[in-house]
C-alpha cells in the first residue's frame, strides 16, 4: 500500500492506493493480451469452421450443380461422392440413383430405336427400287393422276430414309461408334457442290442460294462425307427458316490458318429462351414450328458432334427479326 500523487489540472492529489499504478498497468496489459490471444483464436476458430463447412456442404452442393447441368445437356456426370455430410450425402445417393436411371432408360431407348431403324432399312431398300421401277415405266405409262402419287410416296420415303438415317447417327455418336476417314479435304469444292445439291430444295422454300464470299483452296483434314453432311444440314436449316423471296448467303474464309464456313439466312431469328438449347437433341424451338417445318430436332446435335471430332469449333450469331448465321471453323492444312 503506498500514496500515489495524481495532477489534475493545477491540482495535486495524493491518493491511497492498494498496488502501484506500474504493477496495475502491467496487469491490464495483460488481460488486454490475454483478450487479444482469445479472439485471435476464435476468429481461426471461425475459418477454420468456414473452411470445414465449405468443403462439407457448398463445395458438394457446387459439384451437384454442375452435374445437374450436365445431364440437362445429355451428358452422364461421374458418380457424386455420398460420403458427404449429413443430407448432403443423401442427396448425392438419390442424384447418383437419378442420372443412373436416366441412363439406362436413354440406352434402351437407343438400341431400340437402332434395332427398329436396321430393321427398316432393308423394306425401306425394297420399296425405294420398286418406286423407281414404276417412275421407270417397267409397267408401261402411268396416268398423270398415278405420276403425281408416284411422286409423293417417293418424296415421303426419302423423308423416312433419312429419318432412319439421322437414328443411326445419333446412336453410333452416343455410343461413340461413329467412324470417321481423315483425308484431306478440299472445303471450296464440297461447299460448291452441297450448294448445287441442295439447290433444288431452297427453290422448294421460295430461296435462293448465293455464294457471298470464298477463298481460294481451302484444305482441312476431314471426312469428306460427314462435312457435307454438316454443309447440308446447315444449308437445309437456313432455307428452311427463311422469308420466301429471300436469298441465303454463304462464304468461306480463311485468318490465322483457320477455315471459316458460315451460312446467314434472313428469317426470323433465334427466340432467347431457345438459344441454350439449340445443340441439344431433339431440340425444337416450339410445336407450332415442329408442325410448320419438317425436322427431328436432330441435325445440329450431330453437327456439332461431327465438327468437334474434327478438332473444330461450331456456333451461331443470331438477332431476333433479322436473321442468323451458322459456322463452323477447322483448322487449315499446310
Amino acid at each position: 500500500m503506498a500514496f500515489e500523487t495524481i495532477v489534475i489540472g493545477d491540482e495535486r492529489l495524493k491518493v491511497f492506493v492498494e498496488q502501484p499504478i506500474e504493477d496495475a498497468e502491467r496487469a491490464n496489459n495483460g488481460i488486454l493480451y490475454s483478450i487479444a490471444l482469445i479472439s485471435a483464436a476464435a476468429l481461426m476458430l471461425a475459418i477454420g469452421l468456414i473452411f470445414y463447412f465449405s468443403k462439407k456442404i457448398i463445395i458438394p452442393i457446387e459439384k451437384l450443380t454442375r452435374s445437374v447441368e450436365s445431364v440437362r445437356l445429355g451428358n452422364y456426370p461421374e458418380q457424386l461422392d455420398t460420403s458427404g455430410f449429413g443430407e448432403i450425402g443423401r442427396l448425392a445417393t438419390v442424384f447418383n440413383d437419378m442420372v443412373e436411371a436416366i441412363q439406362e432408360a436413354n440406352t434402351a431407348k437407343l438400341e431400340f430405336l437402332s434395332t427398329v431403324s436396321h430393321e427398316l432399312r432393308t423394306p425401306l431398300t425394297s420399296i425405294k427400287g420398286s418406286l423407281g421401277l414404276l417412275a421407270g415405266g417397267v409397267l408401261g405409262e402411268l396416268p398423270p393422276k398415278a405420276q403425281e402419287m408416284l411422286t409423293i410416296a417417293t418424296k415421303n420415303l426419302d423423308r423416312l430414309t433419312h429419318l432412319v438415317n439421322v437414328i443411326l447417327d445419333v446412336e453410333k455418336l452416343l455410343s461413340d461408334n461413329m467412324a470417321f476417314d481423315f483425308q484431306p479435304v478440299d472445303l471450296l469444292a464440297i461447299t460448291q457442290e452441297s450448294v448445287e445439291e441442295n439447290e433444288g430444295y431452297a427453290q422448294s422454300c421460295g430461296v435462293e442460294f448465293r455464294i457471298a464470299e470464298t477463298s481460294p483452296r481451302v484444305s482441312v483434314r476431314g471426312d469428306n462425307m460427314k462435312l457435307r453432311q454438316v454443309i447440308a444440314n446447315l444449308l437445309s436449316n437456313a432455307a428452311k427458316f427463311s422469308d420466301e423471296g429471300k436469298t441465303v448467303d454463304i462464304s468461306l474464309t480463311e485468318h490465322d490458318n483457320l477455315a471459316r464456313f458460315s451460312v446467314t439466312d434472313y428469317g426470323p431469328g433465334i427466340s432467347k429462351d431457345f438459344q441454350r438449347k439449340i445443340f441439344e437433341r431433339f431440340a425444337q424451338a416450339d410445336a407450332s414450328d415442329t408442325r410448320q417445318q419438317a425436322g427431328t430436332g436432330l441435325g445440329l446435335y450431330i453437327s456439332k458432334s461431327i465438327i468437334e471430332s474434327h478438332g473444330g469449333t461450331i456456333g451461331y450469331e443470331t438477332q431476333e427479326g433479322v436473321g442468323t448465321t451458322f459456322f463452323f471453323t477447322l483448322i487449315v492444312l499446310e
